[in-house]
């Protein structure tokens, strides 16, 4: 059996508000912030063209200048960033890296982070495209979604001395919500330093679960005034992790996105990436190994 609805056609009846609707949205796709009445449809389509001509504009001038640099061409080119908090040192000769767990807001996240801080990190990501790979600032690694390989791939990106930023969600959420975090972070070491993400995003949205996915990027670049808050948070103490504390790592996944969640006014939920794209795509946010080309969902 099937339902079907119908939307009232009387223009005046008021929107209902957030608050007041029997279950929070959480999930949500396409491509435009706004709702597309004519006048915000007309202005979306006619600066598409302006808009890509300086997402490009904005990536050329920023891959060849050093990392702790880009934050200017950003200014200059009509980005914004605040960072707040006290970023993490660089790892030290010899030392260990650290694991930056961020939330996760557009397929940006990482290069912002490795901006804010000023010297390039590294990245691990299960989908990544060519294209995305190629224009990266900062290496991308790609997992397997096999948990042992996964771990001791990043494990030996932190024994090397580099710093790792993971976004646990495992996919982007627009909504000020969290998707559950994945316990594998918890469980490969101790210096653990969260960060919170922030995307202003005005006319597109640089996240798509339907679409290409090589062009999120510039999708958010092409916004007239993208912009990112940063906000590095404490450390976790030695107590608070698996290993120092002998906290389980679910405990520790929960604690850093309730950590997160405080930081920016979001709820903590338990939904998932498979439950983002059953909703959205109808399938798991993954595309078959046969004629696989890079465009795996995130």
């Amino acid at each position: 059996m099937q339902e079907a609805y119908m939307v009232p056609t009387n223009k005046s009846a008021p929107r209902v508000a957030a608050d007041a609707l029997l279950s929070s949205v959480v999930f949500h796709d396409g491509r435009l912030v706004r709702r597309p009445d004519p006048a915000q449809a007309l202005f979306a389509l006619a600066y598409l063209p302006v808009g890509f001509a300086l997402a490009v504009f904005r990536v050329l001038i920023s891959l060849p200048v050093p990392p702790h640099l880009v934050r200017h061409t950003y200014r200059l080119t009509g980005i914004r960033l605040a960072v707040q908090g006290t970023p993490p040192p660089a790892p030290r000769e010899g030392s260990p890296g650290s694991l930056l767990v961020c939330n996760h807001r557009t397929a940006l996240d990482p290069i912002i982070v490795a901006v804010a801080l000023g010297r390039p990190v590294t990245c691990v990501t299960y989908s990544v495209s060519r294209l995305s790979t190629a224009i990266s600032p900062i290496p991308a690694v790609a997992l397997a979604r096999d948990r042992e390989a996964d771990a001791a791939r990043i494990g030996e990106l932190l024994a090397s001395g580099r710093d790792v930023v993971v976004c646990p969600e495992g996919t982007t959420c627009r909504e000020p919500c969290l998707l559950r975090f994945s316990t594998l972070f918890a469980e490969l070491t101790d210096r653990i330093v969260p960060v919170a993400l922030e995307a202003a995003q005005s006319t597109y949205y640089g996240s798509t679960a339907r679409g290409w996915k090589a062009m999120d990027p510039w999708f958010f670049y092409m916004n007239p005034r993208p912009g990112y808050k940063v906000t590095f948070l404490p450390a976790l103490r030695p107590e608070e992790t698996c290993g120092g504390g002998g906290r389980s790592a679910v405990d520790v996944a929960n604690h850093v996105q309730a950590v997160i969640g405080k930081e920016l006014g979001y709820r903590c939920t338990t939904l998932t990436r498979k439950d983002k794209y059953m909703k959205l795509a109808g399938n798991d946010g993954t595309v078959a190994a046969a004629g696989d080309d890079g465009k795996k969902f995130a």
